[in-house]
């Protein structure tokens, strides 16, 4: 599996060669780390994008850049489109401070990153450290985006205590594409700040509702020092999925497609009878969990396991095998 942590802080000075040794060393592909915030100055921001612009530069292909950007700071628009044309970052990280996504002041900005097909991680949910500001961190003021189709976003930390509202949100953006997938706007970023008691079916719900092809992860560690939690953040989160489970019904099937079938594609009618099953059942029953897990995906030719259902039921993938992992 293809582990991609979306959301790494970077707190100081970091060596390039000593990030990618951990990186191996905790199991992950590839990090995106976001550059430190700034919540006054634009010259103070653009120094702290120039900061870790040698970070970026050092690995392109295993460490990618959020710009951490304040859109209410005056000449914000034009640093953003620096940032992203110029400085190498391949997105924006955003906390509304004091401000809400729909106020007349904005639109200037949401329209010059409408212009560049910009992707935004937001903050969202509870905001520790930052004033009063956690009311104005709630995902339902992101509807506002609905005006620039041509952004991308994702909501990080399920939004807790707000997490209903995050799927919420999603499927009003859903609703918007009128079917066409490509056009949804919207993703969650299951970094930690959930708390445990209720972290397992938040993110039960998220996949459930939303698929996993619209879910990003991230660890929330920082850089250089607290890089070292990110191996067990990994095994946490892998851990839980397992704990979502599969019936009976779902491990036979895909037990099937890859031990019958060398992974597929197989047709429906072949699955269903290789286990004595109705394929209305299949179909009905059993198929939309695992597509909704990314454990199956529909082809012209029939079904095929993905690397991720391989990896679940403990086997090795084949080469063809594809895992249905979000990316930036």
């Amino acid at each position: 599996m293809r582990i991609v942590d979306c959301h790494v802080h970077v707190r100081g000075e970091v060596d390039a060669d000593e990030l990618l040794r951990q990186l191996d060393q905790n199991g992950v592909d590839r990090v995106i780390v976001l550059s430190r915030a700034e919540r006054l100055s634009l010259e103070e921001t653009r120094r702290r994008l120039l900061e870790v612009k040698p970070l970026l530069e050092a690995a392109p292909d295993r460490i990618s850049g959020l710009a951490w950007v304040n859109p209410a700071i005056d000449g914000m628009a034009e640093l953003a489109a620096e940032a992203l044309q110029r400085m190498g970052y391949v997105g924006l990280k955003i906390t509304p401070d004091h401000w809400y996504a729909y106020e007349p002041r904005l639109a200037s900005f949401w329209e010059r990153m409408n212009d560049l097909h910009a992707g935004i991680l937001f903050h969202t949910g509870i905001l520790y450290g930052w004033e009063d500001a956690s009311r104005f961190c709630r995902p339902v003021y992101l509807e506002a985006l609905v005006k620039y189709p041509d952004i991308r976003f994702a909501m990080a930390h399920i939004a807790w205590p707000w997490c209903e509202e995050c799927l919420a949100v999603m499927g009003r953006l859903r609703a918007e594409t009128h079917g066409d997938g490509r056009q949804w706007q919207s993703y969650i970023d299951i970094t930690p700040g959930t708390p445990r008691h209720i972290r397992k079916q938040a993110v039960a719900n998220a996949i459930s509702f939303c698929g996993p092809e619209r879910i990003m992860f991230g660890t929330d560690c920082s850089l250089p020092n607290r890089i070292a939690g990110q191996k067990d953040m990994v095994q946490s989160d892998l851990t839980l999925l397992d704990e979502l489970g599969l019936d009976d019904a779902d491990r036979m099937v895909l037990n099937s497609i890859i031990m019958k079938f060398s992974g597929g594609p197989v047709g429906l009618q072949t699955i269903a009878a290789s286990i004595s099953e109705e394929p209305d059942t299949v179909m009905d029953v059993v198929e939309p969990y695992l597509l909704q897990l990314g454990f199956i995906d529909r082809t012209p030719q029939g079904r095929v396991a993905t690397s991720l259902a391989y990896e679940h039921l403990g086997f090795d993938p084949p080469p063809q095998a594809q895992a249905r992992l979000p990316d930036m």
